[in-house]
């Protein structure tokens, strides 16, 4: 299945991560003096870069100097494992171990006849290690910095990125937030149907919808303008509020292909990076949930269908890696998709009644299309918990013919790991999330009267979707396949409230409060959890009334909700 091999592979990249940050012992220092002073930024990890030919990511920092010929310093004890030779484009690694393959630390842009310390050389923090090269185009003098992996044996031949250096650096602390613009000329946000430079206008937006934001950040350098480090986005109307992360830049190099994917570059909205212009416009929906950049993060999408008509608030945030954040929001109008008349009945052909240690049930769905056309329509089913919870267990886009029917025999199993108590169970139909036209559902119990005997069920997860009966239903995706951080309950809330989550395979779990700031407020779990719905409760009872983030990462996904105390 598609999420198993999703979480494989995230698995498999934190892994990789943990043990990279675990390889860096304690602060890391900055390379000119004094190195307990932020250094200034002249290009951002991950940021957009376009010299005349096909964009590039930048693919580290550039430490700005403000001359050639100032010192460089060894940020770590270890081992000198490549020289290129060079003037401007002179460099060195220094591994962590004398090894291949070891992490270390990249330094380019530094003459080699400059450098006191030859291939294979034991080098200590503090070290005096080159010279930045006089760079003749601009006075960009600087040094090119990363967190690399070395590649091609020892010495190595090259290197791949991994880490985001400002993620170690200390002190990281900046003096001001990132800078949101707007986009196209009064309009904080530009809106294009999905995946093209269709533009759309604002106040009657439907179908697939891609949002773009214009944002930058300037960091201890008023002239060179760079990305932030994380950012955002929330739409919010009536008793609907969507909280999602568009991007996160730290982590594994993502390659140059996925450019398109972030960055939108087109006569509108024009991304530029280089030495005479700067700016940078994200595309907020390209992301799938996670903190990866990934080609096919441009499924990713504001399906307006799935919203009422109405008024909605749309928001950006924008954080940098001091903690500093920036919001600004604009309204828009949902023009309102079409309401048809199709109808959904659920009929449960077992039991209802489940022990503590999890079971199953089956159940029949029928789907009719009473009109005299075909319907291009959301299915899904939703699973209210004990706690009020909801969380759709399947989605599937539905094709119906005239008077067609879809006729599907499911099986709904429930692990025991789940808590205890009664659920609903709803079929729906119409635009998924918030825009059915009908539904239909029953209820069950699980460790209820007693009854707690049974096998041990590990999962939860539903079956017997096949397109070969009936109708020709087109299967999307099954959820969850990646970590989901549900709305909290209540929101806004006095002097607790209840988060939950949905974790998809069991593993690390950190949940973290910030307040609005970017300062920790608390730290509620930092530990292993298993798969499945995990809840608990914060409380702020302590805490100013204000608004706090609630900050979740569990390998190598990451989310983020606003929540709002009032005392």
């Amino acid at each position: 299945m598609n999420w198993a091999i999703n979480i494989l592979k995230n698995t498999a990249r934190a892994a990789i991560l943990i043990a990279l940050m675990c390889s860096v012992a304690g602060a890391v220092p900055w390379m000119y003096q004094p190195t307990n002073q932020h250094g200034s930024l002249g290009n951002n990890y991950d940021e957009f870069q376009n010299y005349g030919s096909a964009p590039y990511y930048h693919d580290g920092i550039d430490v700005m100097s403000g001359a050639g010929g100032v010192h460089v310093y060894s940020v770590s004890d270890g081992w000198m494992t490549h020289e290129t030779a060079g003037t401007m484009y002179g460099g060195l690694m220094i591994g962590d171990q004398n090894a291949p393959g070891a992490t270390g630390w990249l330094y380019w842009h530094l003459p080699n006849s400059t450098y006191p310390f030859n291939v294979g050389d034991r080098i200590f923090t503090g070290d005096y290690i080159g010279d930045v090269a006089t760079w003749s185009v601009y006075s960009f003098h600087h040094t090119h910095f990363n967190r690399v992996v070395g590649t091609g044996g020892l010495p190595w031949s090259w290197y791949s990125s991994i880490a985001n250096p400002l993620d170690l650096l200390e002190p990281n602390a900046e003096p001001q937030a990132p800078t949101i613009y707007n986009a196209t000329g009064q309009n904080l946000l530009a809106f294009c149907v999905n995946n093209t430079s269709t533009y759309l206008n604002p106040a009657s937006l439907s179908g697939d919808v891609d949002i773009i934001a214009k944002i930058g950040d300037k960091i201890w350098n008023n002239q060179w303008e760079v990305i932030p480090y994380r950012i955002g986005y929330s739409i919010a109307g009536g008793s609907i509020t969507d909280t999602r992360q568009a991007f996160v830049f730290n982590g594994l190099f993502p390659g140059d292909p996925t450019v398109p994917v972030v960055y939108k570059d087109d006569a509108t909205c024009n991304t530029e990076g280089n030495y005479t212009a700067r700016q940078f416009y994200f595309i907020l929906t390209n992301n799938d949930g996670d903190s990866l950049i990934e080609a096919t993060d441009n499924a990713g999408k504001w399906h307006t269908a799935g919203y009422p008509a109405g008024q909605y608030t749309v928001s950006v945030q924008a954080w940098d890696r001091g903690g500093n954040i920036s919001q600004s929001s604009m309204n828009v109008t949902v023009a309102g998709a079409p309401i048809h008349n199709v109808t959904i009945v659920l009929t449960p052909t077992s039991s209802l009644v489940l022990p503590t240690s999890g079971g199953s049930f089956t159940y029949d769905v029928n789907i009719h299309n009473n009109e005299s056309s075909p319907v291009t329509f959301d299915g899904w089913i939703d699973m209210t918990y004990p706690s009020g919870l909801v969380s759709t267990v399947i989605l599937r886009n539905i094709v119906l013919s005239a008077g067609g029917t879809a006729l599907r025999s499911l099986s709904q199993t429930i692990a025991g790991s789940e808590p205890n108590g009664t659920y609903a169970y709803t079929g729906k139909v119409g635009y998924n999330p918030y825009n059915p036209w009908a539904s239909d559902g029953f209820i069950f119990t699980k460790g209820v009267d007693g009854f707690d005997i049974g096998p041990w069920v590990d999962k939860t997860e539903v079956s017997g979707w096949e397109d070969d009966q009936t109708e020709s239903p087109v299967a999307t995706a099954s959820a969850p396949e990646r970590l989901q951080m549900m709305a909290a309950h209540p929101n806004p809330f006095n002097p607790s409230t209840t988060l939950s989550f949905d974790l998809p395979a069991a593993g690390q779990v950190n949940l973290r409060v910030y307040d609005i700031n970017g300062r920790l407020a608390a730290e509620l779990i930092n530990g292993w959890r298993e798969a499945g719905i995990h809840e608990i409760t914060f409380d702020a009872s302590e805490l100013p009334s204000g608004i706090y983030l609630a900050q979740i990462s569990a390998g190598n996904f990451q989310a983020v909700h606003k929540i709002m105390l009032v005392k």
